[in-house]
């Protein structure tokens, strides 16, 4: 159902989000840096996941 860009952008929004309930609830912890920081990068290969799947895809029809 779900590809592994998806999943990798999904685990990287889903760290970023808890990241921000920790520096809401919490002081500035150096996990909560971590888990945003992990997050950033997460989305960014997500989405170049996505876009070489769908290039190769593409390499393929042409």
């Amino acid at each position: 159902m779900f590809n592994k860009s998806y999943i990798t952008i999904m685990a990287g929004l889903l760290s970023m989000i808890i990241a921000c309930f920790i520096f809401y609830f919490d002081t500035r912890s150096s996990l909560a840096y971590i888990l945003f920081a992990v997050g950033f990068f997460s989305v960014g290969i997500g989405i170049l996941l996505g876009f070489a799947k769908m290039v190769s895809d593409d390499e393929g029809n042409g």
